[in-house]
């Protein structure tokens, strides 16, 4: 008689390659979707694009303009960084949540890891969507004429390949490491308070013992003569 193991979850969403999968995808449409509405927004810097282009064409070499207009570009990408991140989170949390939950439904996942697992996701996807954004607009700006569909392949080639990275590399240790200290302050604050034992005081004597002083008189009269 054969014995089977326990049954494999089932489902549309059964795989857990599927779920990074998921997750993976968040980053890349994202990032797709600021670079073609917002070009303009996230090309960095027109004047770093044309030093970088005029260097090249010329050969001017590297002028005081070029490094000028990288600075302007990388001034640019910073002041655009928080709208990335804000618009980021939104969609990396999300899917986080959604997939992560559907483990934690299926009996696959504990509810601690559930935390663990969305806030650790949530913080990588979003941080990796925003990088990507910026990385895709920058080389953009630097290509004339089809620069929208080159920083969208850059964006999105940057956004599977760290993705893929965080789920194979990073993802089980980081996310171990959140649910250690998660199941230890569970841990902590369920025990029950343990009563301290009593201290045992001891009291020593509260005055030394003293050895009693003989009087000279009484000492001279408790001596026996000795007859001679």
């Amino acid at each position: 008689m054969a014995i089977n193991g326990p049954a494999a979850p089932v489902g549309p969403f059964a795989s857990a390659d599927m779920h990074g999968g998921l997750r993976v995808a968040v980053p890349v449409i994202q990032s797709a979707k600021a670079l073609g509405a917002a070009r303009d927004v996230f090309q960095l810097s027109r004047a770093g694009a044309d030093a970088t282009r005029a260097m090249v064409a010329g050969g001017t070499g590297l002028g005081g303009g070029f490094f000028s207009g990288i600075g302007s570009a990388i001034s640019t990408s910073l002041r655009a960084l928080p709208g990335l991140l804000k618009s980021n989170f939104a969609l990396a949390g999300l899917m986080s949540v959604f997939t992560n939950a559907i483990d934690l439904v299926s009996g696959r996942s504990s509810f601690t890891k559930f935390v663990a697992n969305t806030a650790g996701d949530t913080v990588a996807y979003t941080g990796i969507g925003a990088t990507a954004t910026m990385v895709g607009g920058f080389v953009g700006s630097l290509v004339p004429g089809i620069g929208t569909i080159v920083g969208i392949g850059v964006g999105a080639l940057f956004s599977y390949f760290a993705g893929k990275f965080y789920e194979n590399k990073v993802r089980p240790s980081l996310n171990g490491a959140i649910q250690g200290q998660l199941e230890g302050l569970v841990n902590q604050s369920a025990a029950p308070a343990t009563p301290s034992a009593p201290v045992a005081h001891t009291q020593a004597a509260s005055a030394p013992v003293q050895a009693q002083a003989i009087p000279a008189a009484q000492a001279r009269s408790s001596v026996i003569p000795v007859a001679s």
